[in-house]
């Protein structure tokens, strides 16, 4: 045995040697242009499918047809992604310069289970450009991207762009605001989805801060990182005024009994608290007050806002995903023995106020 010990060492060093040599020599082509080598592109293609495979076992995709979590993700999918992966009927000519090329997503999705779609959104693959989601916290918005993909093969471009952009953007001078106006609405008010906030008369102040935690990472969101990093001061000021200053519309809600029921115990958890859960009453920072406003400025009017916007941000604060401004361990130790059930009655319960109560 050991007579073949020392040619063996002496094959390893002279492939060490030679492999340094060349590593040092700069003469292997590293440019986009030259593609992968077929044996390259195998080995990694393959290594990448079984990682996916692996790290989702066990996993298991929640409901994927909700229209909000649709809208989500399309919202994302055309400021971060459509640039390299084009749109519903567009090859993108940035996504054909990379290496590997990045696929047309309307032709591959198909090829991926949901769990790996979620794999690969989450955590990006490495030698591809593809990266990891701005913000691990947040889970939610990974699965409506992926909730929106498996919609994306069945999309033209005109149903779109009709998904992307809100009526009315076309009059919108400001390219800032026609970005916001694809989630939030040329108004402020939202669109049909619910799981976008409404902007629209909402507190200046907390607008400010909102977009300053977003953009140093303080608070958590794939999406509004994106977004908010590129802003300058000026343009946040600028941005969280003109949404103050605009009217919020009632939204319309469905009033069956069982959720009359909610709305009156949401009212009794936002005015009274539960002091059997040390869970502390809403109003004494959100409102609403006597003369109708809330309390304070730097917190958030909640009056009309989507119910299933206002669950999930309860969600994210009671796992400590939220994030936020210098105020946002308050509600993480507000909401800390809410049950899913509380969370849905007060919710609905701010959704049926106006800004005239």
């Amino acid at each position: 045995m050991k007579k073949w010990f020392k040619p063996i060492l002496i094959f390893l060093v002279i492939i060490g040697f030679l492999g340094t040599t060349v590593m040092l020599s700069g003469i292997i082509p590293i440019s986009a242009s030259s593609g992968h080598w077929p044996i390259t592109e195998w080995i990694l293609t393959f290594s990448m499918k079984r990682s996916i495979s692996t790290y989702t076992m066990m996993m298991d995709p929640p409901r994927l047809d909700d229209a909000d979590m649709i809208q989500r993700g399309a919202g994302h999918y055309e400021i971060g992604c459509r640039h390299c992966h084009g749109g519903a009927e567009e090859e993108h000519f940035l996504g054909q310069k990379s290496t590997p090329v990045a696929p047309h997503l309307s032709t591959k999705v198909s090829d991926w289970k949901p769990e790996e779609l979620f794999r690969i959104i989450k955590h990006g693959v490495k030698f591809t450009g593809m990266p990891a989601w701005p913000s691990m916290q947040r889970d939610d918005e990974v699965w409506s991207m992926v909730a929106f993909l498996l919609k994306f093969p069945k999309l033209n471009d005109e149903s779109y762009q009709k998904m992307i952009h809100a009526e009315d953007a076309d009059k919108i001078v400001h390219p800032i605001l026609k970005s916001c106006s694809n989630c939030h609405g040329v108004d402020g008010n939202g669109r049909k989805a619910g799981d976008f906030p409404i902007l629209a008369g909402q507190n200046e102040s907390y607008l400010e801060h909102s977009l300053k935690a977003y953009a140093n990472g303080k608070r958590h969101s794939g999406t509004m990182q994106l977004v908010s990093s590129h802003l300058e001061e000026r343009m946040i000021k600028e941005l969280s005024r003109f949404y103050s200053k605009q009217k919020r519309i009632k939204r319309t809600l469905e009033r069956t009994p069982e959720i009359e029921k909610a709305i009156k115990r949401g009212e009794m958890i936002a005015h009274k608290g539960i002091l059997e859960q040390r869970v502390a009453a809403c109003i004494g920072c959100h409102g609403p007050s006597e003369s109708g406003q809330t309390v304070k400025s730097h917190f958030p009017d909640l009056r009309g806002q989507p119910a299933s916007y206002l669950m999930n941000q309860l969600k994210l604060f009671l796992s400590n995903k939220r994030g936020g401004s210098e105020h946002v361990t308050l509600m993480e130790k507000a909401v800390t023995d809410l049950t899913s059930d509380q969370i849905k009655d007060v919710s609905l319960y701010y959704e049926s106020l106006t800004t005239d109560q």
